[in-house]
């Protein structure tokens, strides 16, 4: 298992590209223009995700919205696509937060159009469904590109494990494992030094079912050097 880093932002990204101390990034997209210069062919080989953040700001209650949505996955998917980056994921928080079996409906079709006019491609979803909720949408999909990506703040707030999940739906949980302290509040989290203890109680969950795969640190770094205090510390306490 390796220990990766997320950017948001193009300026992080273009520091971790150059940085021989991170090999994995994971690329959050927070505005509708034009990705990324794809440009360095370093960067190309140290992103291996890409989360279509900007997809939180359409609303599921809105059939322009949900239009408008499936044109921007397409957009940037095959744009990622086109340097040979292969997994995505979609995070479903904020005005599109799955609240109801008629929002899992909605989901299943998007996920469905996006299969349709893009191929070879894995794209994952981030929520806060329940296992058996995440099971009704994969069997609504019906796509073995759809994946699951587990985060371990947003499984805490759904009062279920991790094993739980993987138990329910082991066969499409991405390889790719979000890790931060819920102490704090999504990408402003603490360091994942304060929750130690839970985090690698998950992390040995995830590794009884994993051997291989990523987990990627989401704690928000003021410097890069912390990022690498968190990454050695994992590596010892869960022995990565």
């Amino acid at each position: 298992m390796k220990i990766g880093i997320t950017s948001w932002s193009v300026e992080d990204i273009s520091i971790y590209s150059r940085d021989d101390n991170i090999e994995i990034i994971h690329y959050g997209i927070q505005d509708y223009g034009k990705p990324l210069n794809l440009s360095s062919s370093n960067l190309i080989r140290k992103i291996k995700m890409v989360a279509l953040n900007y997809f939180e700001n359409f609303d599921l209650k809105n059939n322009t919205d949900i239009e408008n949505s499936v044109n921007y996955a397409l957009y940037v998917i095959n744009y990622f696509k086109s340097y040979g980056i292969l997994d995505f994921y979609i995070p479903f928080f904020n005005k599109n937060e799955i609240r109801s079996n008629y929002d899992i409906e909605i989901v299943a079709n998007i996920y469905k159009k996006i299969f349709i006019n893009v191929d070879n491609v894995n794209v994952a979803i981030e929520c806060t469904l329940s296992p058996n909720e995440l099971c009704l949408l994969k069997h609504k999909i019906c796509n073995d590109r759809f994946k699951i990506l587990i985060d371990n703040y947003n499984i805490r707030k759904t009062g279920f494990s991790i094993t739980e999940h993987l138990n329910l739906n082991r066969k499409i949980i991405s390889e790719h494992f979000h890790i931060k302290s819920s102490l704090g509040k999504g990408v402003e989290s603490t360091s994942i030094i304060n929750d130690l203890e839970n985090i690698r109680n998950e992390i040995n969950e995830i590794k009884d079912y994993f051997n291989h795969g990523y987990f990627i640190l989401e704690t928000n770094y003021d410097v890069v050097s912390d990022f690498y205090f968190e990454k050695r510390t994992l590596e010892n306490v869960c022995f990565l």
